[in-house]
């Protein structure tokens, strides 16, 4: 009797039981009007498109997330190069006080941490840039806030850019 109910124990405790950030729905990523990927992002967050850029909007996360390709980009290093240029409409003066390495579909990126301003207001801003590559096209993807925004949305961020797979 005491092993069935450790083994019932054990089983409960190991059951995944999905809570509301964790129910997913996908969201497809053109380059040119052509589907390059799909990610799987959390319920509640949307997404919109405006000059060729993906604009998600995280649910209740007080954060803004910008996703763009780098045309002309070959190599996540290229796409460095470009990286103050392509998130200035989000945040300027943006000053990277850590890099991590990352990989994405199985291909090496960088993760930038650092602050910065709100290209809207000016307000002090933190920020996280992702780089990286899927298939031949190399992505900025910029989540930024006030405050800790950025650093709420990087477990989900994450999870989305992991989930990254051919639409």
């Amino acid at each position: 009797m005491i092993k069935k109910m450790v083994l019932f124990l054990a089983i409960v405790l190991n059951c995944n039981v999905l809570s509301a950030a964790e129910i997913t729905k996908s969201l497809t990523v053109n380059v040119d009007n052509r589907p390059v990927m799909t990610l799987s992002t959390p319920q509640d967050w949307t997404a919109e498109v405006f000059n060729g850029q993906t604009f998600i909007n995280p649910g209740k996360l007080e954060a803004r997330i910008q996703l763009c390709n780098v045309s002309g980009a070959k190599t996540v290093e290229a796409a460095e190069a470009k990286l103050i240029e392509v998130i200035k409409s989000q945040v300027t003066d943006f000053k990277i006080k850590e890099v991590r390495a990352l990989t994405i579909a199985g291909k090496p990126g960088k993760h930038f941490i650092g602050t910065g301003a709100e290209a809207d207001d000016g307000d002090p801003s933190i920020a996280e840039v992702f780089i990286f590559q899927f298939g031949d096209t190399l992505f900025i993807l910029c989540v930024h806030g006030e405050g800790s925004g950025a650093a709420e949305a990087r477990e989900n961020i994450l999870s989305m850019l992991a989930s990254a797979k051919k639409p």
